[in-house]
């Protein structure tokens, strides 16, 4: 079967596919978000790529797998399968964290922008303007040296202003630099820069986030960690890490900056075991409970005290949903 797998993947990883109780946990993990058959032919169909034809079949059952709890396609270009020698792994691009991102009702769409050296930049009173020549031959970016930094676009489903994120060129300098894997970065600096706009727009909550949003984020960090090697003690200094940056600090405007607001000390941070105890409270389908189930059962960054208590009052919202469906023509 080994041998087999290895001359026809596609035959192969079809039946492999085709089995209900492998289709159930690709349903449970991809959620509402992506059709189980949409899915699977996107997946077979990504897996035809020759350059990926050697790779083991236990790495390839694992990257399918890995794009189903990610819930990311590669075909859409928001995860991309890389060979490193036998192994075959997925990993999330800019555009998998945006389509992550985008999954919150309140969230229309967040847009990641790289500022040029040589772009005119402007923010003020809550208004940016960002100019370039899109068709110049001179606006390449291939290194640090050639960006000031970059901002996410944030923009609301119910038509509140537009909300600005900004990363300045100093902390995506850093992403890199804590990376073992430099011959990505050095490959697609621009796409690996991009990416790091909005993980550092996730991290910093500059959007919404609840339980199955923050979640799949959560995985998509910890994979492109393992994908890269990321390791925070490969920086050159063991500076602290800085307070966040006003406006002035990140795009050099000469306009006078309010003072920035203290930091969140942390005991005012809420755990994610809390976040998901507030967020479950708010949900109204038996279908968003049911995912949150799945979600918590496999994480990793809850013990298994965390995991009953969430666990518990998932059941408790599921009666209190079950009661309200059979008294639900009260006013």
């Amino acid at each position: 079967m080994s041998t087999e797998l290895q001359t026809q993947p596609a035959k192969g990883l079809a039946a492999w596919v085709a089995d209900t109780e492998v289709r159930g946990r690709f349903a449970a993990m991809l959620g509402e978000t992506i059709p189980v058959d949409q899915f699977v032919t996107h997946m077979l169909t990504a897996l035809q790529n020759s350059k990926i034809a050697g790779c083991s079949d236990k790495s390839k059952y694992k990257a399918i797998h890995e794009c189903a709890v990610l819930s990311l396609l590669p075909t859409l270009d928001q995860v991309v399968l890389i060979p490193f020698g036998a192994e075959l792994k997925a990993m999330p691009t800019w555009q998998g964290y945006k389509a992550v991102m985008e999954r919150h009702p309140d969230i229309a769409e967040v847009a990641g922008t790289l500022v040029h050296i040589d772009d005119t930049f402007t923010f003020r009173n809550g208004s940016l303007v960002h100019e370039y020549d899109p068709l110049g031959n001179d606006r390449e970016i291939k290194s640090v040296a050639d960006i000031r930094g970059g901002y996410c676009t944030i923009l609301f489903t119910n038509g509140r202003p537009p909300k600005y994120h900004f990363t300045k060129a100093r902390y995506i300098q850093k992403a890199q630099a804590c990376a073992q894997t430099q011959d990505i970065w050095n490959k697609w600096y621009e796409q690996m820069a991009l990416k790091t706009l909005y993980r550092d727009c996730y991290a910093r909550r500059a959007v919404p986030v609840d339980p199955l949003v923050g979640e799949r984020l959560r995985q998509i960090m910890r994979q492109d960690d393992v994908n890269l090697g990321n390791d925070p003690s490969r920086l050159p200094d063991d500076n602290p890490k800085p307070p966040p940056l006003t406006t002035a600090d990140i795009m050099g405007t000469t306009e006078p900056e309010p003072p920035a607001e203290e930091p969140v000390s942390k005991s005012a941070e809420i755990s994610l075991c809390e976040e998901y105890l507030l967020n479950i409270g708010m949900m109204e389908k038996d279908d968003d409970l049911t995912q949150t189930k799945e979600i918590v059962n496999s994480s990793t960054e809850l013990n298994d005290a965390e995991k009953e208590i969430v666990l518990t009052r998932i059941k408790r919202r599921e009666a209190i949903l079950s009661r309200g469906e059979r008294s639900n023509t009260k006013p």
